[in-house]
């Protein structure tokens, strides 16, 4: 009842002032969803120090709420809050780093508070979207905390810059918000012109959720500020587009293609940085197929290439390279993915991921087998198995050689 109060007092608030005309056409859209995950962890041998354990368990709860209300034609309010739970075996472990990442460079502490933290379960209660879009016309202006995503690729992602998805991440259907405005213009029927500006904060690169801060501290920080401009045109079955800015510390200048050829269809996107503190330059580029060889079975294929990447994993332990962050978690140079989904039937589904560092060798496959049990429920058994050298004291060889083998078990339920 209380919870009921609290979004009508909320809805008054912003409506208020309004004609009777304007309240008549609002729209209030509310959906909550329930996740969970329960994973076994069975860690790579050979480091104690990487690995107190030679297994871990890890458990995690999301209670999410997203409200979106259109007072009128114009106007139009985003709130989306989750509570999370995180339960880990052993927090200090490496693992729960790879498990539980986030990229905190374009958002602010102060829509997050870590209210929970204990010897094994830390707990959050998070703003992760908070904005309000204006339609100006031909255009739309969206101020405040809101996802972005330049991406065309599935898999590798080199134009997702902020808050980006990892490539074996299952659940992407709520992207991380990142703090800014983006203002986007249709250039005729075919264009568009896109303006973003985000926020940087001096956090950067991968952070873990099972943290000892109780209280995050993230001052603002320049440096890690963005500013881009892009532009799309479509033409016949294929749009194009073309990128160029600063993202943190680096001026970059970045492209996209996606389309269809024949049956194929085809993806492919990249950038060149030049990072103005390192004055080191890097170029990263994907390109992808995919082809469905039956109404139920379809094939993908991605490769990835950055320069930027680590030569070898044992690098990583390099003085020169002890800053090494990146939000997806790849650090080496060139990998190639394999991906194949089948529908088994209307409500059982299966997905396989091959992930294949192709300097060091090491892979790493996923396994989703996703049951729908009613219209607005999912549960998902995944099993995630690394293949690699695994690591030497704390020296890493090879990259996936660094993970766990999971068995997880998760759930979905909206409402």
């Amino acid at each position: 009842m209380a919870a009921k109060l609290s979004y009508c007092l909320l809805l008054s608030a912003l409506l208020w002032g309004s004609s009777t005309r304007a309240v008549a056409r609002t729209s209030v859209d509310q959906q909550v969803s329930l996740r969970t995950f329960s994973g076994y962890l069975q860690n790579p041998h050979g480091s104690e120090s990487l690995f107190p354990a030679k297994s871990d368990v890890n458990q995690q709860v999301i209670l999410r709420d997203s409200l979106k209300i259109k007072p009128n034609r114009i106007t139009r309010f985003e709130i989306n809050v989750y509570g999370l739970m995180i339960g880990a075996s052993s927090k200090t472990s490496l693992v729960q780093t790879l498990l539980n990442a986030s990229d905190e460079a374009n958002r602010t502490a102060d829509l997050e508070r870590h209210w929970h933290s204990s010897t094994n379960t830390d707990g959050y209660l998070t703003v992760d979207r908070l904005n309000v879009s204006l339609r100006l016309g031909h255009a739309d202006l969206t101020i405040g905390r809101f996802p972005v995503n330049l991406s065309t690729m599935f898999v590798f992602v080199p134009n997702d810059f902020f808050a980006p998805f990892r490539a074996f991440d299952y659940y992407r259907e709520f992207k991380p918000g990142v703090d800014g405005f983006r203002f986007d213009m249709a250039l005729g029927r075919r264009g568009q012109l896109s303006v973003l500006g985000l926020a940087g904060f001096q956090t950067y690169g991968v952070t873990s959720r099972t943290s000892t801060d109780v209280k995050p501290s993230r001052n603002y920080s320049p440096v890690t500020a963005s500013a881009l401009v892009r532009s799309t045109y479509a033409f016949k079955r294929f749009e194009l587009g073309l990128m160029g800015g600063k993202v943190g510390p680096s001026v970059l200048g970045g492209f996209s293609l996606q389309g269809e050829l024949g049956e194929f269809g085809i993806r492919a996107e990249g950038n060149q940085r030049s990072n103005q503190l390192t004055k080191q330059k890097s170029t990263a580029v994907a390109g992808g197929l995919d082809y469905r060889l039956t109404p139920k079975f379809a094939l993908q294929m991605e490769q990835y290439f950055n320069s930027g990447g680590l030569k070898k994993a044992s690098e990583l332990v390099n003085e020169e390279n002890s800053g090494f962050t990146s939000p997806t978690l790849q650090l080496g140079r060139l990998y190639t993915a394999l991906t194949g989904i089948y529908d088994i039937s209307g409500v059982v589904n299966l997905k396989t991921l091959l992930l294949i560092n192709d300097t060091d060798m090491s892979i790493l496959g996923n396994v989703y087998l996703t049951y729908s049990i009613a219209s607005n429920a999912n549960l998902v058994v995944a099993y995630m198995m690394p293949r690699g050298k695994a690591p030497e004291e704390t020296t890493p060889q090879s990259e996936y050689g660094l993970y766990p083998a999971v068995l997880s078990v998760q759930t979905a339920v909206y409402f």
